[in-house]
């Protein structure tokens, strides 16, 4: 049986602590209202720079190794100590996403209030109530080979992925 220990997050983040995440290479970090704190040899380095919002609510990793931020106000890349938007397209930058994940084909899809992003390449596709989307508050999201699943206020839901 394990023992859980109790670790002490940055002062900024001690009363939000929104996301946790580890990286395909083992780099963990937790995140909140106060942005994103790396965590390396028992304890946390300074805050990572450069995000559109302090308030990070998602991270995911794509399938070439990059790591994405999700804030209250648009994503960013994570690289070295830094976060950085160039890359992302312009409907995305002020995006308030809630969920954010990486899916098998490549694409990268973004849960926010009311519609669903999907950017792959330099498209980017909105999907909302129209297209089936049961409620308007975006919780979550899983991608997997078969589906992208996401979670929502009312309930959770399947979306068959768009054909490339």
């Amino acid at each position: 049986m394990g023992k859980i220990t109790a670790v002490s997050a940055p002062k900024a983040l001690q009363s939000s602590v929104w996301v946790l995440f580890e990286d395909s290479r083992g780099q963990f970090y937790a995140g909140g209202s106060a942005g994103v704190y790396p965590w390396r040899n028992g304890r946390f380095l300074p805050s990572i720079s450069g995000f559109p919002d302090p308030r990070v609510t998602a991270m995911a990793e794509d399938r070439s190794g990059r790591v994405w931020v999700a804030t209250q106000k648009g994503v960013c890349e994570l690289r070295g100590s830094g976060c950085f938007a160039d890359a992302v397209p312009a409907a995305l930058r002020t995006f308030q996403a809630y969920a954010l994940t990486a899916d098998p084909g490549g694409g990268l899809w973004l849960g926010g209030t009311g519609q669903v992003l999907r950017w792959r390449d330099s498209e980017v596709l909105a999907l909302g109530p129209a297209d089936g989307l049961p409620d308007a508050r975006i919780t979550g999201m899983v991608s997997d080979e078969r589906a992208l699943w996401i979670a929502t206020g009312a309930a959770a839901s399947s979306a068959t992925r768009p054909v490339d």
